[in-house]
Parts: C-alpha cells; structure tokens; sequence
C-alpha cells in the first residue's frame, strides 16, 4: 500500500506535458566529383521523433525587421523553375537545358527534383515552399549568417501573411520539413559562386539540418524552429550571386501562376526594358505538360488572368507597365510582351549638389550602426562599385554603417536602372538624393532663421 500511494503521489505531481521536438539530423554534404559520373548520394536519414527536455527547445530570435520590401534571393533557384503549382500531379520533376560552353561546346544541364538516388519519388515543391524558402534565406541574412537560425513558427506565419491556427502551424511545419526531405539533384547545372563554376553533379535537400519543437502551456502552443540553409546556397548568398526580389509583392499573389512568373520576370526585366516569350514556354516553365492544353487558346485563357494580376506591379528596378499578348508570326502560338516602365517617384532631372552626412558631434552619438565593421566594408566596395567614386569612399563607408543593407541595395537597383534608362548624369548624386529620402535623420537640417 505504501507503494502504491508513493507511486500516485509522485503521478500527481508529474508534468502534465512533455514536449517533443521533430530531428531531421544533418547529413554531410558530398564532395564534388571530379569526373562527369553522377556521384552515389547519401540516403537522407528517415524521421526521428524523441521526448527532449523542455531546457533545450530552441529559443526564438527576436523578431526581425517587419520590412521585407526587398530581399535577395540565390540566383540557381530562380535560374531554374524549381517550384511549380499544385496542379503538378507527379511525384517528381525533370528539368532539361541544352547550354553553349564560352568553348563553343553543347552540353546538356539537368536539373531533378523529388526523386532519391534509388528512383523513389518522393514529392514536388510548389509555391508555398518557395515563399517559406525566400524568407529562410532573408531571416538568415537578417540573424547576421550564423550557422543556425532560429525563429518561431508564428513569426513566419505571419510574414506569410497566413491566419494564425493549428491548422496553419501544421501546414509550416509540413513545408519546412519538406524543405529538409525533398532531395534535388543538379547534373552540370548548379553554379558555384567561390569555384566561378558549375558543379558536375550535386546531390542536395534546401535545408541540411532542421529541428521543429514545441509544447503547449495554457494557450497558444508555443512553437519554434530551427534551421540551417544548404552549404552551397549559403556560400552563393554570401557571395553576392543572387537577386533582388520584393517579397511583399510577391506573397500578395492569389494565382498560382502570378507567383510563379513574377520572379522570371523580374529577372528577365533586370538589365532591359522588354522582353516576349511564347505562352507555350510559359506554360512550360510553370512545370504543367503542353500535352493537357490541346488548343494554344486555351493556355491564353489560363494565364490571361496571372497577366491582369502581374500587371502594374512594382519590380525591383521599375514597373511592369503592360503585358501584350499577341499571335506569333507564324500564327500557331501566342506570345507574351511585358514591358517594363520607371518606377513612380523616381527622378528625372538631374539633382542639385547634396548635402553631406552629418555623422559628427552629438547628432552622431544618436546613431546606432546597423551593419557590423565586416559587412560595412563590403558594403561601402559594392556602392564604389555600382557608383564609379572613389573620391567619396569615406562617405559611402558611413552610409554602409549606418544604413541597413536592404536599403541600400534597393536604392542602387533604382540608380542603375535611371542610369540604363538613361535619364541621370551623375549616379552617385543620386544614389546620395534617394538616400536623403528614406534615411533623412542621416542629413543635416537647416535652421530657419529667428
């Protein structure tokens, strides 16, 4: 009896709850192959589920910037359609590409999504974990690149702009952990920022560690996560081979579609002020068989509607002005022209002389840096760069100091864009004109007299 009682006592006295975090343990990553044979990839190791002590469930970083206006994304994973609709039945997809060498050689890129090195499909990646990725790779760059970030569940929720529920935190938790499951295999396709080079074969998942944990303590559920982005991906982001994407705008797309080809168009617009494709490539790219639509009607009917959303949407270096939609020349297809015009607000007269940055005295004990000494010199050679100053470097280093890196980015994506366009003189006057604009404590303000 003595037992007994000892044994209810210590029940009743017992935690009503246990969380348990969800493992997906890191595995190595290959080592590139030095000849064209596609290398034998590891298995990705199964689920493992474990009672862990509450001491060790990750704990949330604090809550990053709410502007997420612009964000960089690794250019591979834009390059190619990676993601595609949820209409996509199949467990997995090919990615085919005939390229020219600068030898004058034709080689063949591919590029293979959900399926292991045993043939088992095991799954496709949509738009929902191509937003989750685009903003892994910005709350990383935000947290300072360590080598794991943590964040909670709901703060990514939230950028996602999703209702915050059970069933909502289920259906992160499943993309995440797709994310983590989901293997891609790249054959001479994925290219190497530090080698300057594409890998031969690279066997890879986009998360190379993650750990979801969570428990439930009155209400809500607490939940966090976290993650580590691939090594290769981690090495492009650092090595600048990326771009510019604004994540507001693309997150605010209802049609599947419109997600899709905002990113393609936005890179395709980049470095020009037009460009046309034929829907049937269109249709292509957005990963759906040509063989479903029988009639080149049909697919202008299904994208006319992604068309009407995209357009009049702000890019990262203007606005898409128009989507055309016209017969080819030979009459058996459509074909799309997007036409991209300036952004609103932006300059066309050349700028008076600016005023310089007023860093000095007890206005500059005010300012914080935002950026550390590291990334601040990196950031003052990326604006001597764009810019061509190098007279001004004292300046711009202040600037890369006290001036958060989305934000300077996106200014310079406009000054290079006036500068292609042709409208602008002196680029760094109105590098120096935008920033007064949007950082204004950085300036001196004149007094009015007495």
């Amino acid at each position: 009896m003595r037992d007994f009682f000892r044994r209810f006592w210590h029940r009743l006295n017992a935690p009503l709850f246990m969380p348990k975090s969800i493992h997906y343990q890191e595995q190595p990553s290959p080592s590139p192959v030095p000849t064209t044979t596609p290398m034998e990839p590891t298995l990705i190791q199964p689920l493992v589920v474990e009672p862990e002590p509450r001491e060790q469930l990750p704990t949330p970083i604090p809550t990053l910037a709410t502007d997420l206006a612009l964000i960089r994304t690794e250019l591979n994973f834009d390059r190619y359609p990676i993601f595609t609709t949820s209409k996509y039945k199949a467990k997995s997809r090919e990615i085919v590409e005939v390229a020219k060498t600068p030898h004058g050689e034709i080689i063949e890129r591919r590029v293979i999504i959900g399926k292991t090195d045993k043939g088992v499909e095991v799954g496709t990646l949509g738009t929902s974990h191509q937003k989750t990725f685009y903003l892994l790779q910005h709350f990383w760059q935000q947290a300072g690149y360590p080598e794991k970030t943590t964040l909670s569940l709901y703060q990514l929720i939230k950028h996602l702009k999703l209702n915050r529920s059970g069933k909502t935190r289920r259906l992160v938790k499943g993309w995440l952990a797709d994310l983590r499951q989901i293997p891609i295999t790249w054959f001479n396709s994925f290219y190497d920022a530090e080698l300057g080079d594409f890998r031969l074969t690279d066997y890879r998942t986009v998360l190379s560690y993650l750990v979801i944990a969570e428990y439930k303590k009155g209400e809500p559920t607490k939940a966090a996560a976290a993650f580590t982005l691939d090594e290769n991906i981690r090495r492009n982001l650092l090595a600048r081979h990326t771009h510019p994407l604004l994540i507001d705008v693309y997150i605010s797309f209802k049609s599947e579609y419109a997600q899709l080809l905002y990113p393609y168009i936005d890179r395709r617009l980049a470095k020009t002020t037009s460009f046309e494709a034929t829907l049937t490539n269109l249709w292509q790219f957005l990963g759906l068989s040509n063989d479903a639509i029988r009639y080149p009607a049909e697919r202008k009917a299904k994208l006319q509607p992604a068309f009407t959303e995209l357009k009049g949407k702000p890019l990262s270096t203007g606005t898409l002005v128009d989507i055309k939609v016209e017969k080819t020349a030979d009459g058996h297809d459509y074909k799309a022209i997007f036409i991209k015009g300036h952004r609103a607000g932006a300059l066309t007269a050349k700028p008076k002389k600016p005023r310089q940055l007023n860093l000095k005295g007890a206005h500059a004990t005010k300012l914080k840096p935002l950026n550390p000494p590291d990334l601040a010199g990196y950031l003052t050679k990326e604006i001597m760069q764009h810019l061509g100053d190098p007279k001004s470097e004292r300046m711009y280093r202040k600037v890369a100091t006290y001036c958060s890196q989305d934000l300077i980015y996106r200014l310079l994506s406009e000054t290079k864009q006036d500068a292609l366009e042709g409208r602008i003189d002196n680029k760094g006057a109105i590098f120096i004109t935008k920033l007064k604009q949007h950082a204004p404590h950085l300036f001196k303000q004149k007094q009015s007299p007495p």
